[in-house]
């Protein structure tokens, strides 16, 4: 990755990317130096982007960040978490946007009644979409602690068609994110509880 000058490109896709590989990396347990990195290529590409991809990434490597050997205090933790907070509402935002914007495209596009292989991966991708928006509602409402909302998300996302690997990878994701803060759920106001 030191190769593409990651330091100074601004190509949103590459520092996502990038973010992407270090938090990986700090996940299988290669160091803080990762987490860190992580934190620093979602920013950019968030801010860069405005998306939620980066966003619900972000919010976690923050989660990371509060649980780390990186941070010396309670005031720390606590202001990771507030961002974490501010960048999942962000996320929300963010849905509530993209939704009605890929189910219009959906509509309105002529390509899916054809019938052929161009209509079929056109349709993937709407449904792709919609999961993902889905599932980024229920992280991010997890996340804030709104469980009714979260379970409500999820049992949405169950019923959309999806491949296994989708499932797994926004799962996977999940018990992360609550591993993570149910050891620092108790710094917020008001206290984040991992639902039963």
């Amino acid at each position: 990755m030191e190769s593409i000058n990651l330091a100074h490109t601004n190509d949103p896709e590459t520092v996502s990317a990038a973010g992407g590989v270090e938090k990986k990396l700090y996940e299988n347990g290669e160091g803080d130096d990762h987490l860190e990195n992580s934190i620093l290529y979602y920013q950019r590409s968030y801010y860069l982007l405005n998306n939620r991809y980066n966003g619900i990434n972000l919010a976690m490597t923050l989660v990371y960040h509060a649980t780390s050997n990186l941070v010396n205090s309670d005031h720390e933790r606590i202001a990771d978490l507030v961002f974490a907070q501010r960048t999942w509402k962000r996320v929300l935002y963010l849905c509530d946007r993209d939704w009605p914007i890929i189910l219009t495209k959906e509509t309105n596009d002529a390509l899916l009644s054809q019938g052929t292989k161009e209509s079929l991966d056109m349709q993937e991708y709407y449904d792709a979409q919609k999961f993902w928006i889905t599932v980024n509602r229920a992280e991010a409402s997890f996340g804030l602690g709104r469980f009714g909302d979260y379970k409500k998300y999820m049992d949405e996302a169950k019923k959309m068609p999806h491949p296994d690997w989708m499932w797994e990878s926004f799962t996977d994701q999940l018990g992360k994110l609550k591993a993570e803060l149910t050891k620092i759920g108790h710094f917020l106001e008001p206290t984040w509880k991992s639902p039963s």
